[in-house]
C-alpha cells in the first residue's frame, strides 16, 4: 500500500509541475513587457530633451543677435 502512495504522490507533482512552469513564463513575459514599455519611455525623454535643447539653442542664438543688434543700433529680425 505504501508503495502505491508513493507512485500516486508522484504523479500529483507531474501535474504541478507545469502550472510551476507557467507561472515562470508568465513572469518572464511580464518582466520583459515591463522592460520594453521602459525602454519605450526612455526613448520617448530622449526625444524630448533634444527637441528641447534644440528649442533652447536657437533662443540662445536669437538673443545674441538681439544683443549685437542693439550694441549696432540696430532693429534684430
Amino acid at each position: 500500500m505504501e508503495s502505491e502512495r508513493i507512485r500516486g504522490s508522484d504523479t500529483l507533482r507531474e501535474w504541478f509541475m507545469p502550472r510551476d512552469l507557467l507561472r515562470r513564463r508568465n513572469n518572464l513575459r511580464r518582466r520583459h513587457r515591463q522592460r520594453r514599455h521602459v525602454q519605450r519611455l526612455a526613448d520617448v525623454t530622449r526625444g524630448l530633451v533634444a527637441a528641447s535643447m534644440m528649442v533652447q539653442d536657437r533662443a540662445a542664438a536669437g538673443e545674441v543677435k538681439q544683443r549685437q543688434a542693439s550694441e549696432n543700433g540696430q532693429r534684430a529680425l
